[in-house]
């Protein structure tokens, strides 16, 4: 596997208009993180940021505040545009398996076949590592990208742990994640 450079941009925290090109840089993707509020935004700065030749991430923050038809609605309009991958994004840490499980069938049902789609956690209520479990022995037909962080350190309580997601799939598909380091 390539390793790709992703970056992370919060919808009003950097300005789009300021991006260089892709073939300028060394970034191949950018997380373009939003609230519900600004999705209408969002749309043009994802719009903006694939016209300059970068992969777009897609992440709806807090997205367990989405109905069904707001999360429908969503995809649909994201569908029009050529995203790389889109998100279930638990900013708070307290979505439920349930609740997971729900927003996962939604998007993997009504995206683009070619759409990766992708996990972000936050382990307020230390649920980040059972929804990855989850995620990763769901049967979904696309790229599955799960985001994590060394020791879990993040943002609030933290995110899902990378030693501990990539020691599960060592165990459970052989791969041969190190660890240690």
């Amino acid at each position: 596997i390539k390793a790709q450079m992703v970056v992370m941009i919060d919808l009003y925290a950097f300005d789009v208009h300021a991006l260089p090109k892709k073939v300028d840089t060394k970034i191949d993707g950018i997380r373009l993180a939003f609230h519900k509020h600004d999705i209408k935004n969002a749309l043009q700065a994802a719009r903006k940021i694939i016209n300059l030749g970068y992969q777009l991430f897609f992440q709806p923050m807090v997205t367990k505040t989405y109905t069904d038809k707001e999360f429908l609605t969503l995809i649909e309009k994201v569908s029009q545009i050529d995203i790389y991958a889109f998100y279930i994004v638990d900013s708070f840490g307290s979505m439920s398996l349930s609740e997971f499980r729900h927003y996962i069938g939604l998007a993997d049902a009504n995206l683009n076949s070619d759409v990766g789609l992708g996990y972000h956690s936050h382990n307020n209520m230390q649920l980040a590592f059972s929804n990855a479990i989850n995620f990763c022995n769901s049967q979904i037909d696309r790229e599955v990208i799960i985001d994590s962080s060394i020791y879990g350190m993040g943002r609030g309580a933290g995110n899902l742990n990378t030693e501990l997601i990539a020691d599960y799939l060592n165990n459970k598909d052989h791969k041969k994640y190190n660890v240690l380091p």
